[in-house]
């Protein structure tokens, strides 16, 4: 297992570490490797477009929102991740 991985699962709060600017790039890093090895990965796809939202890259967000959702249909956090991205964007009706 990748030690990125063993860190992001042994976090209680994982969000709370991914938004610090001083960490983005590491998470970024991590999860770009997660989703290399298993692109279905939900809870990768899931943290990365939140990870995008709060960088404030709200379509790189929606779009890898949106492939967790096409994994893991149910995901309220998701869904409502996505809708603040289309909210921000000003697409949301």
């Amino acid at each position: 297992m990748l030690p990125c991985l063993r860190k992001i699962y042994s976090e209680h709060e994982v969000f709370g570490s991914f938004i610090k600017i001083y960490r983005s790039q590491k998470a970024q890093e991590c999860l770009s490797q997660m989703l290399q090895i298993d692109g279905r990965f939900s809870r990768a796809r899931h943290l990365h477009g939140l990870l995008f939202h709060a960088m404030g890259q709200h379509r790189k967000a929606i779009n890898d929102l949106s492939m967790g959702l096409s994994v893991d249909c149910p995901n309220v956090e998701c869904l409502y991740f996505r809708a603040s991205c289309y909210h921000t964007l000003g697409q949301y009706k």
